[in-house]
């Protein structure tokens, strides 16, 4: 498994990576302390807290030693990320061991290597930036088996095990927030058992870690910073029954590998294509409800995977790129129930054939073995060529614009990247092409007149902030026109970056 993404160490610094690099926090020990009291993205030298933030202390400890073992040469970083991504499948694994006692060999591998292998999860664990999700998921995992183990527990040897999981369920937030959106389930059965009321009281020390989180995390940020404001958690509502459907699809069978902004895309469905997704995810909610007696851990693994994928909704509804990185979590407690329904799989193709004799039992084994195998190929080959479009930012960008040629976000990002290389005809051209495509992002005609300038073009310079003044929502008029006054002024331009 970790040979399908070995070609990590042939790849570079790309994207976020860039910027918290050349921060320079991560490589001074003696600011170590200040992850703890500042939101993430002080590594990237940034101070002013956002409407929209995040605080991930131990995501960013993690990055420390990083620096310490090889300073600004990656090899390190994707050493790390390769073995929290090995952890996180070992942590499943046992997992698996643990919830569902009837699985076979094969039933454990198939599902491991499921996860393991999946091409969409690269952008998580071979992305040196996308490791809080490796991480939340390991932690969350291992609070997962620390939780069942006290509820077998009594006295002294109930308490330290609840003690440990919530200790590891609190680094796990501490590592990425969308954790706590796993902690209902932990209440719920097969994870737990018994009486309400003490399911209940099983879950007061993870309660207290969330607790914990939520007061460390406003204390920081001077408050939730969950939303940018009422439209973004509107139109997130609205992508979100899509962003459940698209990442089902695209785990089970991924075809768009590449650095996708979902913002984009979730706008561009018409009225058919979503009222077909909704009625899909009612389906899939309906059926889930229906099995959860039969097939409990099923039913249980479809609602983590919808209340963990949820808060990526409000990442879909921003000009920010992104969509593997939030399946990881998501997909572990999937791939929980992907071990029952391979387990239900195995028994019912085993027995019919058994009729046949003994031949016949080997026969139907042998053909789940090669049908498994065959699929766990095919996810291989796809994640080898994945890892390989993170070998640069160039051909990550570049892979974004030969799959999603029509994507505003990809030529922004590439049009960026040619800009710090000061390739300044090819940037404004990347950012003419993406106001063309999406003429509602003011952050594409700022840049387009950045570069305009750069280059001495002033005329070209003035006609897009004039049309930018015309086209883009009221609130962005102020802004625009003190732009425009720069450029008849023929002032030198303000760094748009």
């Amino acid at each position: 498994m970790a040979g399908a993404s070995a070609a990590r160490f042939d790849n570079g610094f790309v994207h976020d990576d860039v910027a918290m690099l050349a921060g320079g926090v991560i490589t001074d020990p003696s600011r170590i302390a200040e992850v703890f009291s500042a939101h993430t993205l002080v590594a990237h030298g940034a101070r002013e807290v956002l409407a929209m933030d995040t605080y991930r202390p131990i995501t960013l400890l993690t990055f420390f030693w990083d620096g310490w073992l090889s300073g600004k040469q990656p090899w390190s970083y994707h050493l790390t990320n390769l073995l929290l991504h090995l952890g996180a499948v070992t942590a499943l694994f046992m997992a698996i061991g643990e919830l569902v006692p009837a699985a076979s060999v094969w039933v454990l591998a198939s599902a491991s290597l499921f996860f393991g292998l999946s091409p969409q999860l690269v952008e998580a664990h071979v992305w040196i930036n996308g490791r809080s999700d490796p991480l939340a998921t390991l932690f969350g995992l291992a609070a997962l088996l620390a939780f069942r183990s006290s509820a077998r527990s009594t006295g002294s040897g109930y308490w330290l095990r609840a003690v440990l999981g919530a200790a590891l369920f609190l680094l796990g937030l501490l590592s990425k927030e969308v954790l706590l959106f796993a902690l209902p389930l932990f209440a719920l059965g097969p994870i737990a058992t018994g009486p309400w009321r003490q399911r209940a009281f099983r879950l007061i020390p993870l309660g207290a870690s969330a607790c914990g989180y939520l007061g460390l995390r406003m204390g920081v940020l001077g408050g939730l910073r969950s939303s940018r404001d009422s439209a973004q958690l509107a139109l997130a509502l609205r992508n979100l029954p899509v962003l459940w459907i698209d990442g089902l699809r695209e785990l089970f069978a991924p075809a768009h590998l590449y650095l996708r902004s979902l913002r984009d895309e979730y706008a561009a469905l018409g009225t058919v294509p979503y009222a077909g997704v909704i009625m899909t995810a009612l389906a899939i909610g309906a059926g889930a409800w229906v099995a959860r007696k039969r097939a409990p851990l099923l039913s249980w693994s479809l609602g983590f995977y919808a209340a963990t994928l949820a808060p990526a909704s409000l990442i879909s509804a921003v000009s920010w790129p992104g969509f593997g990185r939030f399946l990881y979590l998501p997909c572990a407690g999937l791939t929980l129930g992907l071990a029952q329904a391979l387990v239900a799989i195995e028994s019912a193709v085993t027995q019919r054939r058994a009729a046949g004799g003994a031949y016949g039992s080997i026969r139907a084994r042998a053909a789940l073995s090669v049908g498994s195998a065959l699929y766990l190929g095919f996810l291989a080959i796809q994640q080898l060529a994945y890892v390989r479009d993170y070998q640069s930012e160039y051909t990550l960008y570049a892979a974004a614009l030969r799959e999603a040629p029509g994507s505003a976000n990809a030529h922004a990002r590439m049009a960026a990247y040619q800009g710090l290389l000061g390739e300044t005809d090819e940037a404004l051209a990347g950012y003419r092409r993406a106001i063309e495509l999406d003429p509602s992002d003011p952050s594409y005609p700022l840049q387009a007149v950045y570069f305009s300038m750069k280059a001495g073009r002033l005329a070209e310079a003035q006609k897009i902030a004039t049309h930018a003044l015309v086209t883009l929502p009221e609130r962005y008029s102020a802004g625009f026109q003190q732009l425009l006054a720069r450029v008849r002024s023929g002032e030198r331009p303000l760094d748009g970056h």
